[in-house]
C-alpha cells in the first residue's frame, strides 16, 4: 500500500512537471515571437514616405497673405527629404497683394501665384523631444494679376508669366510627446520673374502641429494590437 501511494504522488508530481515545463515552453515560445514582432514594427527603415501640409505667411508688395501646399517625397535614412511640393495663394488673399491709387483712381489687383518646386530637406538634429529641419525649395511657377479700378472707368488689364522661385528655411519642432509637437518656420524666398511691380520676393513664416505619422502607425500596431494578442494569449495559457 505505501508503495502504491508512492507510486501515484511519483505520477503526479511528473504530471505536474510536465505541465508545468509544457506551459513555459508555451510562454517562452509567446515572448519569443511578441518580441520578434516587437523588432520588426519597430525596425529602422532606409526609405520611409514623407507627406507635408502646410500653410505659412509670406508677403507680396509689402502685404501679408497665405499660401498653402502639400509636399509628396520619400525620406532617405531619416536624415534626407526628396520630394516635390505644390503651394499658392489661398483664394481669400488674392486680392490682399495690392491695392493702390493711380492719378487718383483706386486700383485693386487680385494676384494668383502658383508654383511646382523640387524639395530637398536636411535634418540638423532630431531627438525624442527636439527637431531641426532644414527644407530648401527650387521650382518654377506662375503669376496671373487682373487689375481694375473700383469704380470701373478704366477695362480690366490681365498680366501673366512665368516665375522661378527658390526659397531656404529653418523648421523647430518640440515634441512633449514622441508622435505630436508643435512647430514653428521661417526662411526667405527669392523669386525671379519680368514683373517688376510685383514683388514675390521676401521672407515667410509659419507655425502648426508636427505629426511624425510614421510612430502613429508604429504605436497603433503595437499597443492597439500586438502587446494585447499577446497579453490575451499568456491569460488563455494560465486559465
Amino acid at each position: 500500500m505505501p508503495v502504491t501511494k508512492f507510486k501515484l504522488i511519483l505520477a503526479v508530481l511528473i504530471a505536474f512537471n510536465a505541465h508545468a515545463q509544457n506551459l513555459k515552453h508555451k510562454q517562452d515560445s509567446l515572448k519569443f515571437d511578441f518580441e520578434k514582432d516587437s523588432t520588426w514594427i519597430y525596425r529602422f527603415k532606409m526609405y520611409r514616405p514623407y507627406v507635408d501640409v502646410d500653410q505659412y505667411q509670406t508677403f507680396i508688395n509689402g502685404n501679408s497673405v497665405t499660401e498653402r501646399g502639400v509636399s509628396l517625397g520619400v525620406r532617405y535614412k531619416n536624415v534626407h527629404v526628396f520630394g516635390l511640393s505644390v503651394h499658392g495663394i489661398i483664394a481669400r488673399d488674392r486680392r490682399r497683394a495690392v491695392s493702390r491709387f493711380e492719378d487718383t483712381i483706386f486700383i485693386t489687383e487680385q494676384t494668383d501665384f502658383r508654383y511646382l518646386s523640387f524639395l530637398y530637406q536636411y535634418t540638423l538634429f532630431n531627438n525624442r523631444y527636439m527637431a531641426l529641419f532644414m527644407p530648401t525649395h527650387f521650382g518654377v511657377g506662375r503669376y496671373k494679376i487682373i487689375s481694375q479700378d473700383v469704380n470701373h472707368l478704366r477695362p480690366v488689364i490681365h498680366k501673366e508669366g512665368g516665375a522661378i522661385p527658390a526659397s531656404m528655411g529653418l523648421t523647430f519642432v518640440l515634441k512633449p510627446v514622441k508622435w505630436v509637437g508643435i512647430s514653428g518656420t521661417g526662411g526667405y524666398r527669392y523669386v525671379l520673374d519680368r514683373n517688376p511691380k510685383q514683388q514675390f520676393s521676401g521672407f515667410f513664416y509659419g507655425y502648426g502641429i508636427w505629426l511624425d505619422i510614421q510612430q502613429i502607425m508604429r504605436d497603433t500596431q503595437f499597443y492597439g494590437f500586438r502587446k494585447p494578442r499577446y497579453k490575451r494569449a499568456l491569460k488563455e495559457l494560465s486559465m
